[in-house]
């Protein structure tokens, strides 16, 4: 579509006049639009927005109604305010906008995009706060695409985070099923070593009728070989208590060099524990202290006993 001229009546700048509208002709290969402020340069864009859209941006960013915006102060009463776009497609074609008039130009959904409003313009000139590409984004009506853009880059960093969370997952799966996997390593040897080299085949075969029994014959099994480690433990626990009950009995033979002579002892301490005071050694007649002669023989008898407790202990471990 090319547009050759716009004619224009009651609108904003350009004065109504019946049967005389003003006409911008537009069919040149360039067409530049200049003047004072106040001269009618916006409201000719603003016409032409709304000839060819049905409305404009301005009016949207102000909150008021097009024809509050569009109508020029100078209108009567009874005037009807318009605009009229000659353009060529398939040939030249006409279309007028009336105010309170709902027909719609026959591209109008594509030349909405055509058009940046006086805002934008002036948020891309004096804004400093955002990047050269914001707000160029902006002056060309890309908010969606960057509103977009930046929804697409939240979800794929909330995509990366649920990622990470389910390789953490995966990982610790693939560890579990290692392990189950070498439990299945050991269950397998136990199976080659109760069902033989072919197990699988025993396993699987219909006319094997004892599968039930072999498997009851395994848990036993596992509860044979777990009361047998646990019979392993108690025992080396024996064998250390008895290397150390036998170690305290050799310290103890040391003291004693017989049994019979600590018998002996044991006869001397219940003799002179009898006595009250003795003075004299019964058997060879030579002066003694009675009370130091009864702590040694006292220090005997306890070390005897000892012994025959200790003797007893190890006789009972060496039976179990």
């Amino acid at each position: 579509m090319r547009i050759k001229r716009i004619e224009i009546n009651g609108i904003r700048g350009f004065l109504y006049r019946n049967g005389n509208p003003h006409i911008i002709n537009l069919d040149s290969k360039h067409f530049f639009l200049y003047g004072e402020n106040g001269t009618g340069k916006s409201s000719f864009f603003d016409a032409l927005e709304w000839a060819l859209t049905g409305s404009i941006e301005e009016s949207k960013s102000r909150k008021v109604k097009d024809s509050e915006l569009l109508k020029n102060k100078f209108c009567r009463n009874g005037d009807i305010p318009w605009v009229r776009v000659v353009y060529y497609k398939d040939g030249e074609k006409k279309f007028t906008r009336k105010f309170n008039s709902k027909n719609a130009f026959e591209l109008e959904d594509v030349v909405t995009d055509n058009f940046i409003d006086t805002k934008r313009i002036e948020t891309f000139v004096i804004d400093t706060k955002k990047s050269l590409w914001n707000r160029f984004s902006d002056l060309l009506g890309f908010e969606d695409l960057i509103s977009f853009e930046k929804r697409l880059k939240k979800l794929r960093n909330e995509a990366d985070r649920k990622y990470k969370e389910f390789r953490k997952i995966v990982v610790n799966r693939e560890e579990e099923l290692q392990s189950l996997e070498k439990e299945a390593e050991k269950l397998v040897e136990l199976f080659k070593q109760e069902l033989g080299e072919n197990w699988e085949n025993i396993l699987n075969s219909e006319q094997e009728k004892d599968i039930p029994r072999r498997f009851s014959k395994l848990k036993k099994l596992g509860n044979v070989i777990d009361k047998f480690f646990q019979l392993i433990d108690e025992k080396q626990s024996l064998e250390i208590e008895l290397q150390k009950l036998q170690r305290e009995q050799e310290y103890l033979r040391k003291l004693l060099s017989e049994v019979e002579i600590a018998r002996i002892i044991d006869e001397a301490y219940n003799f002179f524990k009898s006595k009250e005071k003795v003075e004299t050694c019964p058997l060879c007649g030579q002066s003694i202290v009675y009370e130091k002669v009864l702590k040694r023989l006292e220090k005997l008898h306890q070390s005897f006993q000892e012994s025959l407790r200790l003797s007893k202990n190890i006789q009972n471990i060496i039976n179990k």
